[in-house]
């Protein structure tokens, strides 16, 4: 589902190898949102791979600086409660929430200004950057794997290099402080979901290729 993986496999293979982006449902365009909420939103299981324990420490700095700023965690837990720890830890736990697996995240992307993926490897092209942008949210990641394939720079959010905590808080701090800058990108985002990355022609595209193999 991304065009590095797909350059991967064709490394190994000589049999060709067929790129389809990922799609999603059709996103709705009446959302409504608090301009003055400060939510920072990550949809992503715990894990090494996913960069939270980095991620805490880039917030930490953050709230040092804008004290309203909040952060949702959610997903599962395959950290065995070590990320919950580090909340406590860092005296973060009036500012970061570990909100579990949680089987509908809409309200809580509509309740969000940004979305941040702090994952340091092993991406493709992550659907949880499609859902954020088909709610209006700009997206703050990582430039790894897949992802610049769906993230543009300076339009509809943000990439940072891998390891670089400075320019990581500094993106957030800058949407937080920018409402109405992350609002226009999170529309760009939108715009991008709904002219590339639909459901419908995900499903198109597999039954495309699956017809030319008979």
């Amino acid at each position: 589902n991304s065009n590095t993986t797909r350059e991967t496999l064709s490394s190994i293979t000589k049999k060709k190898v067929e790129l389809i982006y990922n799609g999603i449902s059709y996103p709705s365009n009446d959302i409504s949102r608090n301009s003055k909420n400060n939510n920072v939103i990550t949809i992503a299981n715990l894990s090494e791979r996913k960069g939270y324990k980095e991620y805490l420490k880039v917030i930490s700095s953050i709230v040092r600086r804008i004290p309203s700023s909040q952060f949702l965690f959610l997903g599962y837990d395959n950290l065995d409660g070590e990320i919950q720890k580090l909340i406590v830890e860092e005296k973060l736990s009036s500012n970061v929430q570990y909100l579990g697996f949680q089987e509908n995240v809409e309200n809580f992307l509509t309740e969000s200004s940004i979305f941040v993926l702090p994952s340091k490897y092993g991406e493709g092209c992550p659907t949880s950057i499609l859902e954020a942008f088909s709610f209006k949210l700009p997206v703050i990641a990582f430039r790894i794997n897949g992802i610049p394939e769906l993230v543009s720079h300076n339009d509809d959010g943000i990439l940072i290099d891998v390891g670089d905590s400075d320019s990581f808080a500094k993106a957030i701090e800058d949407l937080l402080l920018n409402p109405i800058k992350a609002a226009e990108m999170g529309v760009k985002g939108y715009k991008k979901v709904k002219e590339k990355f639909v459901l419908d022609n995900m499903t198109k595209k597999h039954n495309e290729f699956f017809l030319r193999l008979k």
